[in-house]
């Protein structure tokens, strides 16, 4: 309906505004024509101001939901926030949840989340809102309702990176996040501060066992960590910190959980999903949060409904039950009738670690020990995922960086008009963001919309060979290490500096650096080369702890002999996460790699 009324209405708009905006989209409207079009542009106008002036409002199913205490959301001080883990801490349970599904459990929610009253500031600065305030959130996104409809206690919000645009943990507004085996480290990014969070209970227990002190001992003093974590992941940002940290990530079929009520990057790339100390938790947590919620455009008729969800944890343990009944404890044959495809350029990307190629490939001879059949695969376009997903995307990412709105969510940042303070305030803080709207300036400019089509139609192609090698290869996942090195020491030009609370209230902390751009850049090179590609086929992919390796660095820490975690990444069919969680399962069969310290 292109004209709800014509007759009867006062301009609003000039003949001069009426042409700007013509010009504005190449058109020049012929000047007979002129009198028709300013009464369209009229009625179209009309139409706006009658939208414009109806109260906010918000959808209903977001609606908070009722907490049997209040949600008092905390800024920690530095002195109780050492590892720099939390944007803002709670404590509140559902009053009336409609299951004991998460009973006891503890989660932590990533800063990009909206969790009502707590503020949702995506680890940057106060000036790229309106007003220079930080949006408090009135809405709970979906998965925030599911964890606590199923019993769960929120612990608070953790540190996101700035804008969720880094997979290292040193760009936030509030500082660095630190790694739990080593606060001299970075954790990983986008997902860092719940990461660290996670990692907090296995670094105590590992201290515990060994009777060492950890390098940043009293940053685990008085820090409890957390059970559950929701990560988000639009290039490997659950991945990679679960590969640092040394914890479990797992970055569901795109479309699976809903990402309503999340601040994206671009839809095509957006997904949400859990991070855990266990395999089990992550197959419980996931079947809390997935299925369709009505609301989120990037879920599809292949979405399952939320009472058509597998109870992942449930078939896990009973899958377990009947393996062992019918293979025995047999070792050798526990993971009989299991193919793992080895991804072959998954070994082959620049900067790949020596060390961290040997433990992922002794992680996957694990498999082969336990009775599966292990065989090399090959998808060649897996070394183009890292030029597709910098050009399928950047048209997207930069909109949400100028002033469009995250649907459903509705919460712009200002007017462009701070896109040069913008500028000079993060280019030496995080230049992928930077670098990444003059991209986008310079990929319109220079090659127009062509270009972007093309790598959208070369995505299809990704999407389609992964999805081939599944069924040419006849196997059920594949493997391939998630990132090529161990956590990086956190630069020294970046550092966290303490700041004294307005009018007299907590004090809290900013990132300061010294880095030019090119020196932040060389922190961030190659880190997502194995985990972006999926991000744009949309396949199930796991980090899990596989093993251990020595930084070249520097020292790494005491409790573990000098060694950081490594992670193994597994990617499963669409719609498949049961397959992946199973490989998982059956490779712990052997110990697990926390075990090993």
């Amino acid at each position: 309906m292109s004209f709800p009324a014509l007759d009867n209405l006062e301009p609003t708009i000039s003949e001069a505004e009426l042409v700007s905006a013509a010009s504005s989209v190449g058109i020049t409207i012929p000047p007979a024509q002129i009198p028709a079009y300013l009464k369209f542009a009229t009625a179209f106008d009309s139409t706006c101001i009658e939208i414009l002036s109806l109260p906010p409002c918000a959808d209903p199913r977001l609606a908070p939901i009722s907490t049997a205490s209040p949600r008092a959301f905390v800024k920690p001080s530095p002195e109780t926030n050492r590892l720099n883990a939390w944007s803002q801490q709670a404590d509140f349970v559902a009053s009336h949840p409609k299951s004991s599904r998460l009973k006891g459990k503890t989660v932590a929610l990533k800063g990009n989340i909206s969790v009502s009253g707590a503020e949702l500031n995506n680890a940057t600065h106060a000036q790229f809102f309106p007003g220079g305030k930080f949006h408090v959130a009135d809405v709970d996104a979906t998965v925030v309702r599911r964890i606590l409809e199923a019993g769960a206690t929120i612990k608070g919000v953790g540190v996101c990176e700035n804008f969720c645009l880094s997979a290292l943990s040193i760009t936030a507004a509030t500082g660095p996040v630190k790694n739990a085996w080593d606060d001299r480290r970075a954790t990983g990014g986008s997902s860092s501060g719940v990461a660290t969070l996670l990692s907090v209970k296995d670094v105590k227990e590992a201290r515990a066992k060994n009777e060492t002190h950890l390098h940043g001992d009293d940053g685990l003093r008085d820090e409890e960590g957390i059970d559950m974590a929701i990560g988000g992941d639009q290039g490997g940002s659950i991945r990679v910190p679960a590969h640092f940290s040394g914890v479990y990530g797992l970055k569901p079929t795109h479309g699976l959980v809903p990402y309503t009520g999340i601040a994206g990057l671009f839809s095509a790339i957006d997904h949400t999903g859990p991070m855990t100390r266990s395999i089990r938790d992550a197959a419980l947590l996931l079947e809390v949060i997935a299925g369709a919620d009505g609301i989120d455009y990037r879920q599809t008729p292949w979405t399952p409904l939320q009472k058509n969800v597998p109870r992942y944890a449930d078939l896990l343990d009973e899958w377990a039950i009947k393996r062992r009944r019918e293979e025995g404890s047999s070792a050798s044959t526990a993971a009989k009738g299991l193919t793992v495809g080895i991804l072959k350029e998954g070994w082959a990307i620049a900067g790949l670690d020596d060390e961290v190629a040997a433990v992922t490939r002794q992680a996957v001879e694990r498999f082969k020990s336990l009775g599966a059949s292990v065989k090399e695969v090959s998808v060649p376009m897996h070394m183009l995922a890292g030029p597709l997903w910098a050009l399928y995307n950047r048209h997207g990412i930069l909109s949400n960086l100028t002033n469009a709105p995250t649907i459903p969510l509705g919460h712009p940042l200002t007017p462009e008009s701070v896109l040069q303070f913008f500028f000079e305030y993060i280019s030496p803080i995080n230049p992928a963001i930077s670098n990444g709207l003059l991209n986008a300036g310079l990929l319109g400019q220079k090659y127009g919309p062509e270009l972007s089509r093309k790598a959208q139609m070369h995505v299809h192609e990704l999407t389609a060979a992964f999805d081939s090698v599944f069924d040419l290869e006849n196997i059920d996942v594949l493997v391939l290490p998630v990132s090529g090195k161990v956590a990086p020491l956190i630069p020294s030009g970046v550092t966290t500096q303490t700041e004294q609370g307005s009018n007299g209230g907590t004090p809290g902390t900013s990132i300061h650096t010294t880095l030019d751009p090119l020196d932040a850049a060389s922190n961030f090179v190659g880190l997502t080369l194995n985990t972006a590609g999926f991000n744009l086929t949309g396949h199930p992919a796991l980090s899990m702890p596989c093993g251990w390796a020595t930084p070249k660095d520097g020292s790494g820490p005491e409790v573990t002999g000098g060694k950081m975690p490594v992670g193994l990444q597994i990617v499963g069919r669409k719609w498949d996460e049961l397959g992946v969680l199973k490989a998982a399962s059956l490779w712990e069969i052997g110990g697990k790699a926390l075990d090993e310290i």
